[in-house]
């Protein structure tokens, strides 16, 4: 029992010196700050005077406006017609354009059930991007959200066609690409789509533009 109680009373001491932690003198200076702060401050001070000599060059469709239309199909309705109008402005960071638009439906699907009328729809939408141009060429991109008003029909009970007129709204898209023809006309295409709750889109239209300066007070 004497052995046992030895034992007892030396192993809290053991077990103490094996998970005792170093004390705070044992550990290494740290290293001043101040050297670290000044090579922080140099790199930074150099990376500005390099970001103000690499300051991009403006992008020449700055305060340019231009107001365009084209004619095309697109894939509503297995395959409609549309027409187009729209206006742009660019200020120092961005496109702005707004949208108008008509389509019919120019072909019947083969699933198409009513065959009384032709669906057709008016939408009108804000949007925003960019883009880049010159004397000779442009180049544009916008997307946004807007309006959608449609007349279709639809067939309820077998032979009995019903139709329809629903408001809804919608996500436009139009990429724009030309060349220019002479003084301030631009002839190109543009990439038109709409996502929809009724009849989503995708086509394209042959564009004509007319490019002039923004007014400025």
């Amino acid at each position: 029992m004497a052995q046992y109680r030895y034992e007892m009373k030396d192993y809290p001491q053991a077990r103490f010196k094996i998970f005792a932690a170093p004390c705070s003198n044992d550990r290494p200076p740290s290293r001043p700050l101040l050297p670290v702060m000044w090579r922080v401050l140099l790199c930074l001070s150099l990376f500005t005077e390099m970001s103000s000599f690499a300051q991009p060059a403006p992008n020449p469709l700055k305060d340019k406006r231009w107001r365009g239309g084209g004619v095309g199909v697109h894939s509503g309705d297995y395959l409609s017609y549309s027409a187009m109008a729209w206006q742009a402005r660019r200020s120092d960071q961005i496109v702005t354009g707004f949208r108008l638009g008509y389509s019919q439906e120019l072909i019947t699907g083969p699933k198409d059930s009513c065959t009384v009328s032709r669906s057709r729809s008016i939408e009108g939408g804000i949007m925003w991007g960019d883009g880049y141009g010159n004397d000779k060429y442009y180049l544009s991109a916008m997307a946004g959200m807007g309006l959608m008003q449609r007349w279709y029909c639809d067939d309820d009970d077998p032979g009995e066609f019903i139709k329809k007129s629903r408001l809804t709204i919608g996500v436009p898209f139009q990429a724009e690409a030309g060349v220019s023809l002479s003084g301030d006309l631009r002839l190109g295409i543009a990439l038109i789509a709409n996502w929809n709750f009724l009849e989503p889109y995708a086509g394209g239209l042959i564009s004509l533009t007319w490019w002039a300066n923004d007014k400025r007070n």
